[in-house]
């Protein structure tokens, strides 16, 4: 919810930190590495929204189709709540990710996530 909300991975991070220690059981000496360098350098959501809806391509080709170029401004006038689910993969993206080495490297087991 409060990545949805701040449509930020490193605001969030105090937040996702706090969560995947308490509520999935890693260690905090791996969620404190993994997890700002995901917030910093993991973009899935971004990369996704950059493949679909670059606004500069999304002209030419609407151009290029004999549709108003004024579609664009459907785009930008929804990409704040675009922008909320992008925000919310990345973060799911870093805690998957942190999740897996933890499991990798033998210090995580979903039976923690039962325990807890």
């Amino acid at each position: 919810m409060m990545a949805f909300v701040t449509r930020s991975s490193n605001a969030t991070l105090h937040v996702t930190m706090r969560v995947s220690e308490e509520k999935l059981g890693l260690p905090r000496n791996l969620i404190s590495f993994t997890l700002p360098l995901g917030a910093t350098v993991n973009m899935d959501g971004t990369a996704i929204y950059q493949g679909i809806a670059a606004l500069i391509m999304l002209a030419m080709v609407l151009q290029g189709v004999g549709l108003p170029i004024e579609g664009v401004g459907l785009i930008a006038g929804i990409d704040v709540i675009l922008d909320m689910g992008r925000t919310c993969l990345n973060v799911t993206g870093d805690v998957a990710c942190t999740t897996a080495v933890a499991y990798s490297e033998g210090e995580f087991s979903p039976q923690t996530i039962n325990s807890l």
